[in-house]
């Protein structure tokens, strides 16, 4: 997935996978924004998982603007998900 993405946009994307702890931190406050490395409800930068939810990810593509992902990016990703996952893909602007 990262490679694809890497080859596609032409520099390393952001893929988020919602069940993996290392991804998500710890979950924090605006009160306590260390704890969870900075991310909580109420931050920005919000990203949380859930064990609920298996087999997804976000990927995130730095193509400068937030229009729909070319079909061509999404064939390729799809091509190298495993079978029963589903990917949420999105361009961004840069991966601040």
């Amino acid at each position: 997935m990262v490679n694809v993405i890497a080859d596609e946009v032409g520099t390393a994307g952001r893929v988020i996978e919602p069940r993996n702890a290392t991804d998500c931190k710890g979950l924090g406050s605006l009160a306590s924004p260390a704890i969870g490395g900075g991310y909580g409800y109420g931050v920005t930068t919000l990203r949380y998982g859930s064990r609920a939810v298996p087999f997804q990810l976000f990927a995130q593509l730095p193509t400068g603007d937030t229009n729909q992902p070319a079909t061509q990016t999404l064939t390729r990703i799809a091509d190298v998900m495993p079978a029963g996952t589903i990917a949420w893909v999105q361009d961004v602007e840069t991966l601040d």
